[in-house]
């Protein structure tokens, strides 16, 4: 049941501030705000094209290009830096400062190398467009569409990923798909969270996140359709380029660790405990520490009988803090787990300071340029402290508002 407080239909004075009604207003008005700060951004030649008038060299870059590879070369020159940065100046149609390597395992070339059949601008606003569709789709499972609008589109990592033309929409929606369905359609979750391994860093907890909580089913679908999507990736791309991706892994996790394009871009405990000693042997011990408190913490909560809203979103901040390799457009992902807490309230109420605290997670990526690699891991913090305290509350019982 929704509280018809927090739907905004109860008397004025018993309402919220941030009743569905008032959330969805406010997200419509900061994506205007967002549309706005880009056509400026545009017709200042500053986003899309520049002052020649050529389209800019951005993230989606990487995605677009691998199409053009696998037309002219073997698909496992696509983890050679070199060979495809020549490759994406090429298809571009003019060079450029910069890398945009690949970085991902084969399966995700299953996905993008259709987007070479598009010009560049236009592949860029339809992935985006689609990847945010996605997200959209997803979070609608967990919360209704009033709220999953302006969660998915409003939020500042929303922004940070569409202007670079990144997949965290994709991440995002993925997994709120498989968490929203995961008890009643445990198949199809399992399906989605199978094709999170286009993005593997942020699905190491996932299995033992099904095991704990006995979802056996959706740990079966989700490993096959895993195996189905790397054999796929093997018999249309060849096998030699999954041993390319093995051999790269090594050279890859090189350039991230060592802080990649920029070190207040990398979101995680590794970088920030990297930044503040300058050591990354320290920060590697460091981040592992931080780990294995964090996976204490989330087997004491899954092994409890808590709502699975509440379980999962855990899931979520644990597995953004989980990796040393997240930056601030894979942060849309701390969506789907502020979206679970909000399930979770609209269904048993709200206690003291959460509604606040949610919403400070949810705009905390949104601060990267001040906070720098302490925005992200504060909004997964934020959750989890709002998780936990949720899990000590066993029941259904409506819980006290605030």
């Amino acid at each position: 049941m929704i509280d018809p407080a927090l739907a905004g239909t109860g008397p004025a004075s018993t309402r919220p501030f941030f009743t569905l009604d008032r959330t969805f207003s406010y997200g419509v008005a900061l994506v205007l705000v967002y549309v706005g700060v880009f056509a400026g951004m545009f017709l200042t030649r500053q986003w899309f094209v520049d002052a020649a008038g050529q389209p800019i060299a951005v993230d989606f870059l990487a995605f677009w290009a691998s199409g053009f590879l696998t037309a002219k070369h073997p698909a496992a020159a696509i983890y050679d830096f070199a060979v495809y940065h020549t490759v994406e100046a090429a298809a571009l149609g003019h060079g450029f400062d910069g890398q945009y390597p690949w970085a991902y395992p084969p399966m995700l070339l299953l996905l993008t190398t259709h987007l070479a059949a598009l010009p560049y601008l236009v592949a860029w606003l339809i992935w985006i467009v689609a990847t945010a569709a996605c997200c959209v789709a997803g979070l609608r499972l967990i919360v209704p569409l009033r709220l999953a609008v302006p969660l998915a589109l409003a939020g500042p990592a929303s922004l940070w990923c569409a202007s670079v033309g990144q997949n965290g929409f994709l991440t995002a929606g993925l997994m709120a798909g498989a968490l929203g369905l995961l008890e009643r359609r445990p198949w199809l979750a399992g399906v989605c969270f199978g094709a999170l391994t286009g993005k593997p860093q942020f699905g190491l907890l996932v299995p033992l996140f099904l095991l704990v909580t006995r979802h056996g089913r959706a740990f079966i679908a989700a490993t096959a359709t895993t195996v189905l999507l790397a054999s796929a990736s093997a018999l249309i791309f060849g096998t030699e380029v999954w041993r390319a991706f093995a051999a790269s892994l090594a050279g890859t996790g090189g350039v991230l660790l060592g802080g990649g394009s920029a070190w207040f871009k990398l979101q995680s405990c590794y970088a920030l405990i990297h930044q503040l000693t300058g050591s990354a042997s320290l920060a590697l011990w460091g981040h592992a520490a931080v780990c294995a408190v964090l996976l204490a913490a989330l087997l004491r909560l899954w092994t409890r009988p808590a709502p699975l809203a509440v379980k999962s979103a855990a899931l979520v901040a644990g597995a953004y803090l989980f990796t040393p390799y997240a930056y601030v457009y894979d942060a849309v992902l701390l969506t789907t787990g502020v979206a679970l807490l909000a399930h979770d309230g609209l269904a048993r109420g709200f206690l003291p300071w959460d509604r606040a605290l949610l919403g400070a997670a949810w705009l905390a990526p949104g601060l990267f340029m001040a906070l720098g690699s302490r925005s992200a891991p504060l909004g997964c913090v934020l959750i989890l402290a709002v998780a936990l305290r949720r899990g000590q509350i066993i029941g259904d019982a409506r819980l006290n508002c605030a």
